[in-house]
């Protein structure tokens, strides 16, 4: 049985891992430092987030009604009199890209964890994805890459991370 395959073509993953290598997360610094209203928020994640989503996806990365749910679920702070500071929009970008892996009862927990420091947090994660970006670039420019063996290897991590995440209840004497 052939695998199945993303690539196809060597020039389908050439472009890929080319894209996902040149992709930089925005800097701590370079997150806008004074309050966004809802439509700016979005406006800026849609950029941010919209080389990291296929063309052919129609669903919205984010919307006004994602957000108020995330504030509703207390996966992300309130905006202070209607605005999102550079806090928020940090959480955001790593919820917003965390989402596609990880339930949000997770990411929750996760983003709970990073609260002390969210500076911090941020430029770890934006770490862990430039170093996750360049492996899989790698992965695909091997003959060896396919669609299962990737599908295969993300729900190890997924049940990795999971399991490394502090339960609730632990986060909540904290």
């Amino acid at each position: 049985m052939e695998p199945l395959s993303i690539c196809q073509t060597p020039p389908i993953c050439q472009t890929l891992a080319e894209h996902m290598l040149a992709y930089q997360p925005p800097t701590w610094d370079a997150l806008p430092d004074l309050g966004l209203y809802m439509d700016q928020v979005i406006t800026f994640l849609e950029r941010q987030l919209s080389p990291l989503h296929p063309t052919n996806v129609k669903d919205k990365i984010i919307t006004p009604a994602m957000i108020n749910n995330y504030v509703k679920m207390q996966v992300i702070p309130r905006p202070v009199s209607k605005k999102y500071e550079r806090s928020h929009l940090a959480a955001l970008l790593m919820l917003c890209t965390l989402k596609q892996v990880l339930p949000m009862d997770a990411i929750g927990r996760l983003l709970a964890s990073q609260s002390e420091d969210i500076r911090a947090g941020y430029e770890a994660f934006c770490v862990q994805q430039r170093a996750a970006f360049q492996q899989v670039s790698a992965a695909l420019a091997s003959a060896e890459a396919d669609a299962l063996g990737f599908a295969v290897q993300a729900s190890a991590l997924c049940l990795a991370a999971e399991t490394l995440l502090p339960p609730a209840r632990e986060l909540e004497k904290g």
